[in-house]
């Protein structure tokens, strides 16, 4: 199937750079089930989980409420032009229409009284400095996943550099089987789009206008994966 195509190859590689392949990819893919996405927010506020796990879930969660391909949070810096109260504005500075950048926004609150985002932000400014600002996701020095379940979890650091794609991949399927409630082959079926359209889609459900999806989903028009 088209799973299996290589897409490093070079009779692929011009297609895929179009938007083609990935397109095809991400309307395959299923959707983050509600359930498991609750199950993410109790585990990320949950003081019995170990701190690295529960700032893993945290940062997680705020990639999916940027609406973003994964790629495009790994080059999201923080804008100081423009503060939007209860909101954080990033500039995604090489877009995928021809590198045009563009903005995103999303809560920085997990509820009424929570800054769950702004104080998980000015945590990763501690730990990794400056660099924090620069993309969504930082890169943690850990060998397997299970290791960050110890006592003394925040032994494993936080590293000035974005988590990799295939990385983070790995990470969001640990999750889901550790904290969500999913069976490692259901976890196998989620990839980054899982949680891309998680929000357009609850969207639907909820009777929202296509203009509020596409925001939601950061999507630049109807039918558009942007």
């Amino acid at each position: 199937g088209i799973r299996d195509v290589d897409l490093n190859h070079p009779l692929i590689e011009p297609f895929k750079n179009q938007g083609g392949i990935d397109q095809i990819l991400e309307k395959q893919q299923p959707v983050l089930p509600l359930l498991a996405w609750n199950r993410m927010r109790e585990a990320a506020l949950d003081q019995k989980e170990p701190k690295r796990c529960r700032q893993l879930l945290q940062l997680t969660l705020r990639v999916t409420a940027a609406g973003i391909r994964y790629a495009h949070s790994e080059r999201a810096s923080v804008t100081k032009q423009q503060t939007i109260r209860g909101a954080e504005v990033r500039l995604v500075y090489r877009g995928k229409n021809k590198g045009k950048p563009f903005l995103v926004t999303w809560p920085t609150h997990h509820g009424p009284e929570l800054n769950t985002f702004g104080l998980l932000q000015e945590e990763m400014r501690g730990l990794i400095g400056e660099s924090a600002d620069a993309f969504m996701m930082p890169d943690i020095d850990v060998g397997m996943w299970e290791d960050l379940c110890c006592p003394n979890s925040e032994d494993f650091k936080f590293l000035p550099r974005p988590m990799k794609y295939a990385k983070f991949q790995s990470l969001l399927r640990w999750l889901l089987v550790k904290f969500c409630g999913l069976t490692v082959e259901e976890a196998a079926t989620m990839s980054t789009y899982a949680l891309r359209r998680l929000y357009p889609t609850l969207a639907d459900s909820l009777g929202l206008t296509t203009e509020e999806r596409d925001q939601l989903g950061n999507w630049a028009s109807a039918g558009s994966s942007e």
